[in-house]
């Protein structure tokens, strides 16, 4: 799944406790980028959450807090945990560029999600994402105000089929894919915060405390049984342990089973009315 939290220029950080909580929902590395001395600094590759605070508190220090960052919090879909394949990634064709723990470019790319198009499960040493930027965003992207030209965007945004923060030298940093404003920063799914919820249906509430008991305190992840399934009861399941890496669990299946059901009985209550009405 991954996630991506953006804070822009001259907004305020978000709290250690919201990057916290984007490292135990995503905790297959993280890394961040920034721009400065018309660069885009990119570090990553930190496999715990106390060595990407260490590293993020001494660049903020450095540069201060006005500039626009980037952070990624991986989730391992392909060429599994290590620390060359954590996000950011430089625009580069050089896939060994991509690789690098601590380097300079003037565009940098972050992604949350699964790209098809350059997915292979066989792959060694490189992941989808980096990938699809040395095959495809490269030749999308021939400068810094690419953004400039919306038919670039759109490009990305359809091969890519997914999320994307693409920060330049220039400060701007064009987000493709929905994604979710708080504060004034911006996350690309709803990991960077603790589940709420608070009512499933007319016979079963949920409340915050209820959550404790599908969290692994060891394992640091929201592990839900047969009884309850995120996605068919709020819509989001990017918390979900079992769905997080394939958007598929045994539970999921049964459920879509309960959701063909239910619209064959709304079809066919459908199709009774319409006879109702006609009599």
């Amino acid at each position: 799944m991954c996630v991506i939290a953006y804070k822009p220029m001259n907004v305020d950080f978000m709290s250690k406790s919201v990057l916290q909580e984007c490292f135990n929902n995503n905790p297959d590395g993280a890394g961040f980028m920034f721009t400065a001395n018309g660069e885009v600094h990119i570090k990553k590759g930190y496999m715990n959450f106390n060595a990407f605070w260490k590293a993020l508190k001494e660049v903020r220090n450095q540069y201060g807090e006005k500039i626009p960052y980037v952070m990624h919090f991986r989730i391992s879909t392909q060429a599994g945990v290590n620390q060359q394949c954590c996000h950011p990634y430089p625009l580069s064709r050089n896939m060994d560029r991509l690789k690098q723990l601590d380097t300079t470019s003037k565009v940098g790319i972050a992604h949350n999600g699964i790209i098809s198009l350059t997915t292979d499960r066989n792959a060694k040493g490189y992941n989808d994402t980096m990938k699809f930027i040395t095959d495809y965003a490269t030749l999308l992207i021939k400068k810094v105000n690419y953004w400039t030209n919306p038919n670039v965007a759109k490009a990305l945004k359809e091969l890519c089929g997914s999320k994307l923060a693409i920060l330049g030298s220039d400060n701007h940093c064009e987000l493709i894919g929905d994604f979710i404003k708080d504060n004034g920063c911006y996350y690309s799914n709803a990991t960077y915060c603790k589940p709420k919820f608070t009512t499933v249906n007319s016979s079963v509430s949920w409340y915050d405390d209820d959550w404790e008991f599908f969290y692994n305190k060891k394992s640091k992840k929201y592990e839900f049984d047969e009884t309850y399934c995120p996605l068919v009861f709020n819509g989001d399941n990017s918390y979900c342990s079992k769905c997080a890496r394939c958007n598929m669990c045994a539970t999921l299946d049964s459920c879509k089973e309960d959701f063909a059901y239910q619209d064959e009985l709304s079809r066919y209550d459908s199709w009774f009315k319409q006879i109702s009405n006609r009599a």
